[in-house]
């Protein structure tokens, strides 16, 4: 196992992951509450801000899990699926979302951009608890 890339791996799906759960829980219901007259404002700086904390540690994680992939070991291959499929999610859905909100408050579009983001959350959880055990394996930790 590639201790160097593995441990980076982790250390991007962890902080992404803690992120996730904090926008899922807290943040993206909040939408719902923002003043529709404040709403434009708000979600605009939301996004600018998302943009840089999460943009940047996303694609060092997809280069991670490529990197990793190369191996074709089977860990690896399942760990670059789960980083399409979130990036798959993140463009598809979410992004989509966040567009139609910059028009505007639309509790519909906030409803399922929750609803959505829930396949993110769970992926990004499971792999992170996939890669912990990876690396706990690797140093002998069961």
């Amino acid at each position: 196992m590639e201790l160097n890339w593995t441990l980076l791996q982790l250390a991007f799906c962890l902080y992404l992951t803690g992120v996730i759960w904090v926008i899922q829980l807290t943040h993206y219901p909040a939408f719902a509450l923002i003043d529709a007259k404040h709403f434009e404002r708000f979600h605009a700086r939301h996004t600018a801000v998302m943009g840089g904390i999460v943009g940047p540690v996303m694609v060092f994680e997809l280069a991670t899990a490529v990197i990793l992939s190369r191996s074709l070991a089977a860990e690896w291959l399942l760990n670059l699926a789960g980083v399409v499929l979130i990036w798959i999610v993140t463009f598809g859905l979410s992004v989509p979302a966040h567009n139609k909100l910059a028009a505007g408050q639309d509790q519909q579009v906030i409803r399922r951009l929750v609803q959505s983001n829930w396949i993110r959350t769970v992926i990004w959880t499971l792999r992170s608890i996939f890669l912990l055990a990876l690396v706990l394996g690797a140093y002998g930790i069961h």
